[in-house]
């Protein structure tokens, strides 16, 4: 026992009265099976700050140049924290189970890891060069404004509201009853990425030129029924969606075209046609 302290000693680089300290301690522990309290935190002793760390500086650059764009509070988190996890244990075997300033740190959260990325020059923002459409083009707005709110105003009398449970909370008014159906498509590519992203201040991440392979997704919402659907006489439900593998060497390009033959689609007819029964 008197040499292995000694050893235990000497890879801590300290000195023989450590040595004696551990040895001390584990008589304790063997007559009592009760661990030695840790050195309390004196009332002028403050915490020492992880940013001046050389060992978790490292680890945060070495984390950073290796995830690149990547680069997420999660996974900052987790390096982080193996540092701190390896450091505990080996203050463990020191016999001094304390941070830098005398107490543990045991994991680090979301939020220092993103004053950790400030701290290193980086910020969270939207990543450029994306999606632009056409919302606020003039010819587009004068229609939005002149043509289709006005016309969606004159029907609200004739449209019946449903909860979430899809129970009628509004009878339409009277007259002839109408059914709003809504239409819209969704793009899918393989390049698709997350909108915000951590970066250095002052640059932008290289993001692939193309959108890689994708499939658009066609689909109808009705207030009555959520998406447009059907159901068969097997009591399958069949929804009225279309989806495409869109591109040149695929299934072409969703148009107008697209949009009619879609509609004439028997599992869509059926679907229109249910929904005229069912309301």
């Amino acid at each position: 026992m008197v040499h292995n302290s000694i050893c235990a000693a000497a890879a801590m680089d300290k000195s023989e009265r450590w040595a004696e300290s551990l040895r001390r301690w584990r008589r304790d522990w063997e007559e009592s099976r009760i661990v030695p309290p840790a050195p309390k935190l004196a009332r002028n002793q403050s915490w020492k700050s992880l940013y001046g760390d050389e060992g978790m500086i490292l680890a945060v650059r070495e984390y950073l140049n290796k995830q690149d764009s990547k680069a997420n509070t999660t996974g900052l988190c987790l390096a982080m924290n193996e540092v701190l996890h390896a450091r505990n244990a080996a203050q463990m075997l020191e016999g001094a189970a304390e941070g830098a300033a005398g107490m543990k740190i045991t994991s680090i959260s979301t939020r220092t890891a993103q004053r950790w990325f400030a701290q290193c020059g980086w910020i969270y923002s939207r990543n450029k060069k994306g999606y632009i459409d056409g919302h606020k083009r003039e010819d587009v707005v004068q229609y939005r404004e002149e043509v289709f709110i006005p016309r969606f105003r004159s029907i609200l009398p004739t449209l019946r509201e449903y909860d979430d449970d899809l129970e009628v909370i509004k009878p339409e008014a009277g007259g002839r009853r109408r059914v709003l159906v809504t239409h819209d498509e969704s793009t899918f590519n393989a390049n698709d990425g997350g909108t915000y992203a951590w970066k250095p201040k002052g640059t932008e991440w290289l993001r692939p030129k193309g959108r890689g392979q994708g499939l658009m997704v066609s689909d109808f919402l009705t207030s009555a029924q959520g998406r447009l659907a059907y159901t068969t006489p097997g009591g399958d439900r069949v929804l009225a969606c279309e989806i495409i593998k869109y591109g040149k060497n695929h299934d072409g390009w969703w148009d107008s075209e697209k949009m009619i033959q879609q509609v004439k689609i028997p599992r869509i007819v059926y679907a229109l046609y249910a929904l005229l029964i069912d309301i």
